[in-house]
């Protein structure tokens, strides 16, 4: 047996591991690159995904049931095949979202409700709820401090103008090392 022979035998076994390895990625549902991405994270556990969602009852009503179901439907064969944990909280308060936040290293922040952009004074705001159910605005230099500290990689705020100018919500988490934040206009 030669040097070319064992290479050439590993070689062909190789690419037919490949093709068995693409063919069961393929059965999960993913594209080769999206499950490189989740490899590479699997090495610390299922990627952490926050849902938090906040809808205060004296302020226009969002499909926010709709967006939530959005998100387990396309999570949810991650999470049954151990990629991905999710925590949904009911409950909008900001000491909840703190909490959360505090007893979990997220890697991916939902954060889902009204928000608004203050252009006299610069600053976003994101409105979550009190004790009672009404609205709370929360600033963007509040929120983003929540995030200190806290590992998170990616926060998605599905939030009206969140992302309208070089200040207010997305900016502000960027400002504290979040490396990947996508907003709303």
């Amino acid at each position: 047996v030669t040097g070319t022979h064992i290479r050439l035998v590993l070689g062909r076994a190789a690419k037919a591991i490949e093709r068995v390895d693409r063919d069961s990625i393929a059965d999960t549902g993913l594209n080769f690159s999206d499950f490189s991405i989740l490899e590479a994270l699997l090495h610390k556990g299922p990627l952490r995904v926050l849902l938090f969602s906040a809808l205060p009852d004296d302020v226009k009503r969002l499909d926010i049931e709709e967006e939530q179901a959005q998100v387990l439907q396309t999570l949810n064969p991650l999470i049954q095949d151990g990629w991905v944990a999710l925590e949904m909280p009911d409950d909008g308060r900001f000491e909840t979202l703190t909490h959360e936040l505090q007893q979990q290293q997220y890697d991916l922040v939902f954060l889902s409700g009204h928000g608004r952009y203050d252009w006299e004074d610069h600053y976003g705001v994101f409105y979550f709820e009190n004790a009672h159910g009404r609205a709370v605005e929360i600033k963007d230099s509040e929120l983003a401090k929540a995030f200190i500290g806290r590992g998170v990689s990616c926060v998605v705020l599905s939030a009206c103008e969140s992302a309208k100018a070089t200040t207010g919500l997305a900016q502000s988490l960027v400002k504290q090392g979040i490396t990947h934040v996508v907003g709303m206009r």
